[in-house]
């Protein structure tokens, strides 16, 4: 865990489902630690709202949106509803986390 970071009791639980499943949806209302819980236990990031690489990721995720999973896993995919097709695609081959504001977007 990085030095700052305050644990929470979801730490565990988010660490057996990944063990168990492979793939984890965190969902929940803005700013209430989501990011910051998964970066705890993702190898890799890619944050798709990045305004200095949100246009690139969106066209890639339009082409081929396999290249954006490129990464060690588990990879969190923040804000994966601006580009559904990475997870609808190919969410058996790989391990990842995966974000969302809403409710419901479940997987």
């Amino acid at each position: 865990m990085k030095p700052d970071y305050l644990p929470r009791i979801v730490d565990k639980i988010l660490e057996e489902r990944l063990d168990a499943i492979g793939a984890v949806l965190i969902a929940g209302p803005k700013w209430c630690g989501k990011t910051t819980t998964a970066e705890q236990q993702a190898k890799s990031v890619l944050k798709l709202q990045d305004p200095n690489k949100s246009k690139g990721y969106l066209a890639t995720a339009e082409t081929k949106p396999s290249l954006l999973l490129n990464g060690e896993n588990p990879r969190l995919i923040d804000e994966w509803q601006m580009a559904p097709q990475i997870t609808w695609t190919y969410p058996k081959q790989l391990c990842f986390l995966i974000l969302t504001l809403w409710s419901d977007y479940m997987l």
